[in-house]
């Protein structure tokens, strides 16, 4: 279910046989704010007023947000189960605190707007989308010491389209700009397991979890850059 009054029903998702869990985990997703392919400032146009969002809400596990309007009245809607906002670029530390006493959980995707900024011309982004891409990028980097300085539980995830997804992991790069390279590694693992709710099965190696690995060469914590460079991948392991 897509609960957004400017998005297609076309975007609905259902079961599949290789993706089960993920759609239980992902019942609806209900865009709060608008981003920035819309029309409109992304930190002006919040859609939907609060009751709306406590009614859609029931026992959703999904929502994605811009500002930090947004994220204020997500964190009030009243859910019981752990929510996660996607991008967060807008977010202000009087919002950032009570995200993080709600449990909730931020996922940044700065490496959409980098890309955007870079290629959205080529792939049809409107000349007024793009004109808010390198605003909204500054914030989103600043977004990140927000969140950190709140302790606020931030995923890793990329939020790119189509033909824009084998970029995903520059998001690796931008994260670097401002945050040390464990916590960057973490919201890739351990606190991507939370996010899905998957601790102890991913994101881990330990006795019980998948095992899905993979090798590099060099030290991620010392250059992030080999967690974006194919060359440097060793070894996957799927399964081990």
């Amino acid at each position: 279910m897509v609960v957004d009054p400017t998005l297609s029903s076309s975007l609905a998702t259902k079961p599949t046989a290789e993706q089960p869990s993920l759609i239980v985990r992902m019942r609806a997703i209900v865009s709060v704010t608008c981003g920035v392919a819309r029309g409109r400032g992304c930190e002006e146009c919040p859609d939907f007023p609060l009751p709306q969002i406590r009614s859609a809400l029931g026992d959703i596990t999904r929502r994605t947000m811009c500002a930090s309007a947004g994220v204020r009245r997500e964190s009030k809607s009243g859910m019981k189960r752990r929510p996660f906002e996607s991008n967060g670029n807008f977010i202000k530390a009087t919002t950032a605190n009570p995200v993080r006493e709600a449990g909730a959980f931020v996922v940044p995707t700065n490496i959409t707007f980098a890309v955007v900024a870079r290629d959205g011309a080529r792939y049809g982004m409107s000349a007024e989308s793009l004109e808010k891409v390198s605003f909204v990028l500054d914030a989103g980097l600043s977004a990140l010491e927000t969140l950190q300085s709140a302790g606020v539980t931030m995923g890793y995830g990329s939020d790119l389209l189509g033909q824009m997804h084998g970029h995903q992991s520059e998001e690796f790069l931008l994260r670097g700009r401002v945050l040390k390279p464990r916590d960057v590694i973490r919201s890739a693992t351990v606190d991507a397991a939370r996010v899905l709710n998957m601790e102890g099965l991913i994101g881990t190696i330990a006795p019980g979890a998948h095992a899905d690995l993979i090798a590099v060469y060099g030290n991620p914590l010392k250059d992030l850059a080999i967690l974006s460079d194919p060359a440097r991948l060793r070894k996957i392991i799927k399964g081990g």
